[in-house]
């Protein structure tokens, strides 16, 4: 049912969604969902909680999981339930479920008694929940916002291939981003895009989306989700696809292809599928005719396909020295037809591919390596801090400090106009931390310093604000630091170190010996090094050899579609890895905890 007047704006910014209404037929008890565009859904509630026989529901257990794993609204990039981002942020007119702390924290009394709620926090109604009304369904009303992004490129910078003509499809299929390129069987590139990944709905990390997919219908819900983008994008495209290499980590791997996720999910952890094959996608239609759906191998339960295809772009792709092997490192720009041999480059490297789940991989030499994973989350993308958000116009991606305060760098609009500050993305976060810890205004340990030294920074601390006993900063354009936001990369800080050092020791080798430190993924596409020695994610000294190489998951894949030969190479590679456990270390959570600090 729709509200009665008109929803009020959140206090956080919530995503405008696009969806498609159901049939007229409601089902027993359903949530009716109106869109900020006044659509309505009705979305059928989870057998067992409104006492149906039947499950014709999306697998949810909480009413986000409802919404953004139904497949008719587009998920924005949300903080896996912990409720800081309030972009689930959603406005009752029926059954409006009891309030929580979660929804007392980020909601003030009057929004509260107006019906806002986050829907991350509450779980489908069950006919005796206080406040559930007889036929056990529920009203909400979804508010206007940033709509989630969605790009795709036709390359002009080349000629199109005649349509109709065959297209070779690479994809990186990240936990938070799907990246795409299109390319002629010669290696133009045609056409590249994003978009989030649409399991988002499901929670913005590796875990959240194994808790779902550890179920049957979980697994068969996020799967149907990831077809069906892939199966669009390859729609969309001037020729049919005839060779699809998707490059991503375990998790999303084994969703991709409906396995059993079981040792992902849980300690003692364990790899089911190596890779290294070729798979069949049987739907949609303009997947069920690809010949040749390759993916490349998986070292490692949470060392995945995305790093072999990184390294295959390194070690034969001519990405360590800048040459590209054919796969351009602009994006825009369509990559010439790459060459029999590139130059190798120089051992030892580290390679570390950042995204809510860190890989590394220490290179010691052709076909020799160590490689580990660590939980980093998603706060280097910006998501489940307070005032973050993907990298996209409006993004804060750094900050100055001036005599007139702090002034930010925000990305402008896709036709290079300027765009209003709206969120921060990973990289603003990092340079705002990196330029407050060396005004002092923060300390080593992550806590604001009320009476710092410096002028500029005394200025700042006058402007500190408690809200609901949190300590913020404010920033231009209404938004804000909290204290808690400093703790959440102050734990992916320590995570990063923490694994920088024991591969290290692990292969008896100081730090000062590596050639080169190659940054990946949705860090190393934008991260200043400066930044990441100043906070201590790399060791003093270490910034002049890092390089930041982009998408190299996405190059890699590029590569072995266009060079089947070298995809024996590669798994040859991955024979010669060895895993290195670090959280079966006795003094994890002692090296964790000592890792802590800004240093």
């Amino acid at each position: 049912m729709p509200p009665q007047s008109p929803p009020k704006s959140p206090p956080c910014p919530a995503a405008r969604m696009a969806g498609t209404p159901a049939g007229a037929d409601a089902p027993e008890a359903v949530a009716e969902v109106t869109l900020p565009d006044g659509r309505a859904l009705r979305l059928p509630l989870p057998a067992g909680r409104g006492g149906r026989d039947g499950d014709a529901a999306v697998p949810a257990t909480t009413l986000a999981q409802l919404v953004w794993m139904s497949g008719q609204v587009d998920p924005p990039a949300l903080c896996s339930g912990l409720g800081r981002c309030g972009r689930c942020a959603a406005r009752f007119t029926r059954g409006t479920p009891a309030p929580l702390p979660a929804d007392t924290a980020h909601f003030s009394e009057a929004e509260l008694a107006d019906g806002w709620r986050l829907l991350c926090r509450h779980a489908p109604p069950h006919p005796k929940d206080t406040g559930v009304p007889p036929d056990g369904g529920m009203a909400f009303t979804l508010p206007a916002g940033a709509a989630p992004r969605r790009t795709r490129v036709a390359d002009e910078a080349a000629p199109c291939p005649a349509t109709g003509s065959p297209l070779l499809l690479a994809i990186d299929l990240g936990t938070t981003t799907l990246h795409w390129s299109a390319l002629a069987p010669d290696g133009r590139r045609v056409a590249h895009g994003a978009e989030l990944n649409p399991q988002m709905g499901a929670g913005s990390e590796v875990m959240s989306r194994l808790a779902v997919a550890s179920s049957p219908a979980g697994l068969a819900s996020l799967r149907r989700l990831t077809l069906a983008a892939v199966g669009r994008i390859a729609a969309g495209l001037p020729g049919p696809v005839r060779g699809l290499c998707v490059a991503g980590n375990t998790a999303m791997t084994a969703i991709l292809l409906g396995r059993d996720v079981s040792g992902l999910a849980s300690a003692p952890y364990r790899l089911d599928y190596a890779g290294g094959a070729a798979e069949a996608l049987p739907e949609p239609a303009s997947l069920a005719a690809v010949p040749d759906v390759w993916i490349p191998p998986q070292p490692a339960p949470f060392v995945g396909g995305d790093v072999a295809a990184g390294m295959a772009a390194l070690l034969y792709g001519g990405l360590a020295t800048g040459a590209g092997g054919g796969i351009s490192p602009a994006p825009d720009a369509p990559p010439p037809v790459p060459p029999a041999e590139s130059a190798p480059p120089r051992f030892p490297f580290l390679l570390a591919d950042l995204g809510t789940n860190g890989e590394f991989v220490l290179a010691t030499g052709p076909d020799s390596a160590l490689v580990t994973s660590v939980a980093l989350g998603p706060a280097l993308e910006g998501i489940g801090l307070s005032c973050g958000g993907v990298a996209q116009p409006g993004a804060i991606a750094a900050f100055t400090l001036g005599p007139a305060g702090l002034a930010p760098t925000v990305l402008p609009e896709d036709d290079a106009t300027p765009a209003a500050p709206t969120h921060l993305c990973g990289t603003g976060y990092l340079s705002l931390l990196r330029v407050l810890l060396r005004a002092g205004l923060l300390d080593e340990d992550g806590r604001f310093v009320m009476e710092p030294h410096s002028p500029l920074a005394r200025r700042l601390a006058a402007s500190l604000v408690e809200v609901r006993g949190e300590r913020r900063l404010p920033l231009p354009g209404g938004l804000h630091l909290s204290a808690g936001d400093v703790e959440e990369v102050l734990k992916v800080k320590a995570a990063f170190s923490l694994a920088y050092e024991r591969l290290l020791a692990e292969a008896g080798m100081p730090g000062t010996v590596l050639d080169a430190v190659y940054l990946a993924g949705a860090l190393g596409e934008y991260a200043r090094p400066d930044d990441l020695e100043t906070l201590g994610f790399l060791p003093a000294g270490v910034a002049g050899r890092a390089r930041a190489v982009g998408n190299a998951s996405l190059r890699g894949a590029e590569l072995l579609l266009l060079r089947p030969e070298l995809r024996g190479r590669i798994a040859a590679w991955r024979a010669g890895c060895r895993v290195v456990d670090l959280a079966a270390a006795s003094d994890f959570a002692a090296a964790f905890l000592r890792h802590m600090r800004f240093r």
